[in-house]
This record gives structure tokens, C-alpha cells and sequence, in this order.
């Protein structure tokens, strides 16, 4: 057999190893991630989610939470969408801590909208509402109840 020909059959049978070894990995993960349980608890947990916050329940609505949060400085509203697990009896002031993705698609400006949790930290915040937050707030109550 001459050297050209064998290095060609040394090359062909590499390649299809190769080829096999990247479709059984490829495989094999998506089998894994479509039967793996745990990933779907780290969803539920919030453990996959890159961002968590501190706020201040100021209302409770049918599907999301407006919440105040920020430093002493500046304080600011929000809207915080539900995470799976709903309402969980959260009450006006209450502190929370939201598990959210904080990717430009999941968080529109005033609305978090990726949340993976949102926990109790306490019943009733030691924090107080500045009255430019009640009246802001207020303010966004009477326009909508008139229209």
C-alpha cells in the first residue's frame, strides 16, 4: 500500500472518530438536560438566577408586586412579576428578596419580569416610605382609577 493511501485511511477514520465522540456528547447532554430533575429545582430555588434584590412590598396586585427599593439616597418603584410559585401571602410592607435574570429581556425599565423567587425576609420592614414614594404612588392610583 503506498504512504499517500494510508495516511488518507489514518485521516477518514479520525474524522469519523471524532464525528462519533461529538455526537455522543452532544447527545448525551441534551438527554441530561431534559431528564434532570435538579434543574428544575435550582429554577424554583432561584439558584440559577444572577441578580437578587431588597425591596419593600408597597402593593399587591393580582399577578405582581409594587415594590419600593434603592439606597437611602435615591429610592425608586418597580413592578415585580410573580415568580411560578405565585402568590406566597405577601402584604404590604413587607421586606423581600427577589431572585431575578437581569438580562436586557427580562428586565423592562420599572418591571422585573424573569423572576426565579421571591422570598419573605420579614413581615413588616423597619424601613421608611418616603412621602415622595406614597405620594408618587398615590398619584399613579387616582390616574387610573379616573380613566
Amino acid at each position: 500500500m503506498n504512504k499517500n493511501l494510508k495516511i488518507a485511511i489514518i485521516v477518514v477514520i479520525i474524522a469519523i472518530v471524532a464525528f462519533l465522540a461529538i455526537y455522543l456528547v452532544v447527545n448525551n447532554n441534551k438527554k441530561n438536560l431534559q431528564n434532570n430533575p435538579v434543574d428544575n429545582q435550582n429554577v424554583e430555588s432561584g439558584e440559577n438566577m444572577d441578580t437578587t434584590m431588597n425591596a419593600i412590598v408597597l402593593r399587591v396586585n393580582e399577578d405582581s408586586l409594587d415594590v419600593m427599593i434603592g439606597s437611602d439616597e435615591e429610592k425608586y418603584v418597580n413592578n415585580v412579576a410573580f415568580s411560578k410559585e405565585g402568590n406566597i401571602g405577601f402584604k404590604e410592607g413587607q421586606e423581600i428578596l427577589i431572585y431575578y435574570n437581569s438580562s436586557p429581556e427580562s428586565v423592562i425599565p420599572g418591571q422585573i419580569i424573569d423572576v426565579g423567587k421571591i422570598e419573605i425576609v420579614k413581615e413588616q420592614s423597619d424601613t421608611t416610605i418616603p412621602d415622595e414614594i406614597n405620594q408618587m404612588f398615590q398619584e399613579t392610583e387616582n390616574t387610573i382609577e379616573n380613566q
